[in-house]
């Protein structure tokens, strides 16, 4: 043991690791000094070469032990949990299509009732006007529409798996008449109707109490739907300066989520449009309105490429697998299938034209009886519509035969499909909205 500029030392002599010998310590002033710097200078080396690993070890611990703020930890939850979910939903747009078989005879399995609120007349009555899956099917998206003026409805978040209510927002003065979810799992989209504000409302799906994302404010918009790969959004309203239906295009990808770009506007016949549908590779629109037209638009010229005369109001578009058929469904009852080159080449009859009329004010019109919803199952093979008779029929739409038919309590106002197929939701005119099995 020895001592060294006052730091014990054991076996360790510096003084011969920096190469200088005893005899040359005090050869002069200069030298000495020189040698002791380069003493004090080695020391302090071997110093940090021993201790090093301990400081780290210490400091390791306390980078564990050290807990976050509470506002930063909840913080950190947040983007872990997004993160997860982000993930999850891109998981499940690249697995494959599970293979259904579909029920001969689908089966309600669970009934949930949308909330309404009392007023001096009592409770209001909601027509639940849209509802969407999300892109995981493990959440429902809602929107209702009161039957009364002054208009009023709510958006509801539902949890598929306890058949709970998650979240609810309630719009006291605003109609919810459409939803949709898009293809990320990041996004709903609503329209709100009121006599004061119209507008599309953006909503992060991702945070636990939605909030807003964006919106689109302007005229009354009537119809709205997510491209494919969710980064742009179609809606449809009625011009009353023009006297024509025109369809809008709005950027809602990255930073423009917050304040949506509109990239162009499609300017329909008379009428106002009742449905817009993406093709499945994004490139084209399909467009139905009152003036009893299907009109099909390519989005990278924004030009009208094809009209389909129809013999009766159109309510609802939804485009085929192939990008070859649109099928739409009418006022009159009947479903018409159209290839965009040959023309309507099938006609799928089954539903009555008449039936419970629900109130769902669209530019001061009260919508009359029709198949008001239309959409394929993921494998394309089978059509879902949902009408104002109070059925829901499962078609397969190549040969024009009906596979099923589902009784409801009231008019059928929307009807949606679970990413997996085994799963259909419907809204009704009674505020109920029903979940059925239709396939294994």
């Amino acid at each position: 043991m020895g001592s060294l500029n006052g730091i014990k030392t054991r076996h360790v002599c510096f003084y011969k690791a920096a190469k200088v010998r005893p005899c040359e310590l005090f050869a002069s002033p200069q030298t000495a000094i020189l040698a002791r710097l380069t003493q004090t200078y080695k020391t302090y080396a071997a110093l940090f070469i021993l201790l090093a690993p301990i400081v780290c070890q210490v400091k390791k611990v306390q980078m564990i032990s050290t807990a976050y703020p509470p506002w930063e930890a909840q913080l950190r939850e947040q983007r872990f949990d997004a993160a997860h979910a982000l993930a999850q939903t891109k998981a499940a747009a690249t697995s494959p299509l599970r293979a259904t078989k579909l029920r001969t005879s689908p089966a309600c399995i669970a009934t949930l009732h949308t909330p309404s609120y009392r007023t001096s007349q009592g409770n209001k009555q909601h027509t639940v006007s849209s509802v969407a899956f999300s892109r995981d099917g493990t959440m429902l998206v809602s929107g209702t529409a009161d039957d009364e003026e002054p208009p009023g409805g709510f958006l509801e978040l539902w949890d598929l798996a306890s058949r709970d209510c998650v979240y609810v927002q309630n719009m006291r003065n605003k109609a919810i008449t459409r939803v949709a979810t898009s293809s990320d799992g990041c996004t709903i989209a609503s329209i709100h109707d009121s006599i004061f504000c119209k507008k599309i409302q953006l909503w992060d799906f991702r945070c636990q109490d939605c909030p807003a994302a964006g919106m689109c404010a302007g005229p009354r918009y009537t119809c709205l739907c997510f491209s494919p790969n969710g980064a742009t959004l179609a809606s449809g309203h009625y011009d009353l300066s023009l006297g024509k239906g025109v369809i809008r295009i709005w950027n809602v990808a990255g930073e423009a989520k917050m304040v949506p770009e509109m990239q162009g506007e499609l300017v329909e016949g008379t009428g106002f449009v009742s449905a817009v549908a993406f093709s499945r590779d994004g490139e084209r629109l399909a467009s139905g309105s009152t003036a009893k037209t299907v009109r099909v638009w390519d989005l990278r010229t924004n030009k009208c490429t094809a009209c389909i005369e129809s013999d009766s109001v159109v309510w609802s578009v939804v485009w085929s697998l192939d990008n070859v058929h649109v099928l739409f469904g009418c006022q009159d009852g009947m479903i018409r299938v159209c290839n965009i080159a040959k023309g309507v080449v099938r006609v799928l009859k089954g539903h009555s034209p008449r039936g419970q009329t629900y109130k769902e004010t669209i530019c001061n019109e009260v919508i009359s009886p029709g198949v008001h919803s239309l959409v394929l199952t993921p494998n394309g093979k089978h059509a879902v519509s949902g009408a104002s008779d109070n059925t829901i029929k499962i078609w397969d739409w190549h040969s024009g035969a009906c596979m099923a038919t589902l009784e409801d309590s009231e008019g059928v106002a929307c009807v949606a499909v679970s990413p997996d197929g085994l799963m259909l939701a419907s809204g009704t005119a009674d505020k109920l909205i029903r979940l059925w099995r239709v396939a294994d």
